[in-house]
């Protein structure tokens, strides 16, 4: 991994459960940390996906970081203002690096 390329930053989500009033799970996201990124945008470009009864633009991006055991697909980073989800993490050469594979969803309904 060439450390260089790394040179987009990106702040990773983490969520975290609390109780409401009526002791129902509540979920939110606190920052877990930022990190130095590679990031690699799709070449299919986007589609438009029905879900939860509207329609949203997703499009596949994937964000190459130092390697973290701790980071799960529970995760989502922010980058340029918008939330991208992980949907797969694969590491790369044995503890060197991480790719994050993410989806970015925009609701257009």
């Amino acid at each position: 991994m060439i450390i260089g390329k790394l040179d987009k930053r990106i702040k990773i989500y983490r969520p975290t459960f609390t109780q409401n009033n009526y002791g129902e799970r509540a979920a939110s996201f606190t920052l877990y940390g930022s990190r130095w990124a590679q990031v690699f945008h799709s070449t299919g470009g986007s589609k438009a996906e029905y879900e939860a009864e509207s329609f949203v633009n997703t499009a596949n991006v994937d964000f190459i970081i130092r390697f973290d055991s701790s980071i799960t697909t529970a995760d989502k980073i922010l980058y340029k203002n918008q939330y991208y989800y992980i949907t797969e993490i694969q590491e790369i050469n044995r503890d060197e690096a991480l790719r994050l594979k993410t989806k970015l969803k925009v609701d257009i309904s």
